[in-house]
């Protein structure tokens, strides 16, 4: 695993940062409308969604492209409901199948430093890389 591939352009890391940050755009206009997307609670209800516009903004070290999304009225709130759906998706990606095989894994860790409870601590995040039969990368 090269730096390349968990940092770069195209790398791990800003693809999952991209993801996680879309999907709370999603919930919070989800939680600002009081329905979500393609449900039939949204019919006639007054306000609905109107697209949305691609934007690219700079994270500490990277540029991550995220779908702003727009509804009729565009008032915002603040949401509380924001953590659910990003915990519901990091349970369906820590609960989906998995191949039975995987000839080649690359295990690694990055050590960062974080914030708890007033103290800086360093910690470590733990990465394991699967390849397949058919040369398919997968993050275990």
């Amino acid at each position: 695993m090269t730096q390349e591939k968990l940092f770069g352009q195209d790398g791990i890391i800003r693809n999952l940062t991209s993801r996680l940050l879309n999907r709370i755009l999603e919930a919070e206009m989800d939680v600002h409308l009081g329905y979500k997307k393609h449900s039939n609670e949204g019919d006639n209800s007054g306000n609905s969604r109107n697209g949305y516009s691609k934007k690219k903004i700079l994270t500490h070290d990277q540029n991550v492209e995220l779908n702003f999304l727009r509804d009729r009225y565009s008032k915002r709130q603040k949401f509380s409901r924001v953590t659910d759906a990003v915990h519901d998706d990091v349970r369906a990606w820590r609960t989906r199948p998995l191949e039975r095989t995987y000839p080649i894994v690359y295990l690694d860790a990055l050590r960062v430093n974080s914030l708890q409870n007033g103290k800086n601590e360093n910690k470590a995040i733990y990465l394991a890389l699967g390849i397949n039969m058919w040369t398919v990368k997968k993050m275990l």
